[in-house]
């Protein structure tokens, strides 16, 4: 295992409920990530600073991370580790999606919703040099929260720690949602669902990332039918999402 303290990690998600789950998850186990919100971002941290690992979203507005990582491993200087280590987090989960990452020069590939321990292996093993020792895809079979207790990681604290950007978040996306829906801009409504996925799979909220993932399929297809009822669904899911954290405080 590696010395979690002498290992830098970069985070990079334009998601800021992800983005500091995986930070409170890593500092749990001893590191002191930075993130950052995109990958344009990310190339300019890894220029400033010396890296041992970047985390990388893989859908994200502007330079997605599949851009962001052929860039990545275009460069060549002596200021920029353009070999660095790169673990893809995403709630794409198909192995087309793993292929896709691996092609686009990525070393691991993780799909939400994934537990700490896989988390913690596949950072460990990248950053030793060694192959990850978890299946690449988790998914609810794992047991969610649950199975984090094993280790260590108290996921409901650290939702429970940032109920302010989960409100203020589900608050503008249901706004969102709505007036993607009203203006049938199903593209945008598809790359909101797919956020709102995320930040269920992460938070292991099932109802809501079965909803949205739903959701994001109908956009894809500008189903306007299913999309008006999935995304009252969604909505209400996030509703509950915002009461249920906010009962815990």
């Amino acid at each position: 295992m590696p010395d979690q303290a002498q290992h830098n990690i970069l985070i990079a998600d334009d998601n800021e409920t992800n983005r500091r789950v995986i930070d409170q998850m890593l500092r749990h186990k001893g590191y002191a990530p930075v993130v950052v919100g995109s990958g344009e971002a990310a190339i300019e941290a890894l220029e400033r600073s010396n890296f041992h690992l970047l985390i990388l979203d893989c859908v994200m507005p502007g330079m997605d991370g599949f851009e962001t990582a052929r860039r990545i491993r275009k460069r060549d200087s002596e200021d920029f580790n353009f070999a660095i280590p790169i673990l893809a987090i995403t709630a794409l989960a198909s192995p087309e999606d793993r292929d896709q990452c691996l092609e686009a020069g990525m070393n691991d590939y993780i799909s939400k919703p994934f537990r700490a321990e896989s988390l913690f292996a596949r950072v460990e093993a990248l950053i030793s040099g060694h192959e990850p020792t978890t299946e690449p895809d988790d998914g609810w079979t794992a047991g969610g929260a649950a199975d984090n207790a094993g280790s260590g990681v108290d996921l409901q604290r650290i939702v429970r720690d940032m109920s302010g950007t989960l409100v203020r978040d589900a608050s503008a996306w249901k706004s969102q949602l709505r007036t993607a829906l009203e203006q049938e801009r199903w593209e945008d409504l598809r790359i909101l669902a797919h956020k709102i996925r995320g930040t269920a799979d992460i938070v292991d909220c099932r109802p809501l990332s079965t909803a949205s993932a739903a959701l994001e399929k109908s956009a894809a297809l500008a189903d306007a039918r299913a999309a008006r009822v999935l995304t009252g669904e969604v909505v209400a899911d996030l509703q509950r999402l915002v009461d249920e954290v906010a009962s815990d405080d």
